[in-house]
């Protein structure tokens, strides 16, 4: 299932295209080393995904849950 906004505060989740993303953050790669690099998110010119603002935490003895970084949770 994809959730594309926070069902509690509406924050879009979406961070951006993987390789755009990529791109910006190291100019100086060329086209091919980009490629590579996205790879590595499972990014391809094929099957494009973006990176998530969600925040995946891992609690010993509790295992993981998500958390969106626009709620406050100290008020629950």
């Amino acid at each position: 299932m994809y959730i594309s906004n926070c069902p509690s505060c509406g924050l879009d989740f979406n961070d951006g295209d993987i390789y755009e993303v990529i791109a910006q953050t190291f100019p100086d790669k060329n086209h091919e080393e980009l490629l590579e690099y996205c790879s590595h998110y499972g990014w391809t010119p094929e099957n494009k995904k973006n990176f998530s603002k969600i925040i995946n935490v891992k609690e010993l003895g509790y295992g993981n849950f998500w958390q969106c970084p626009g709620c406050d949770w100290n008020d629950r």
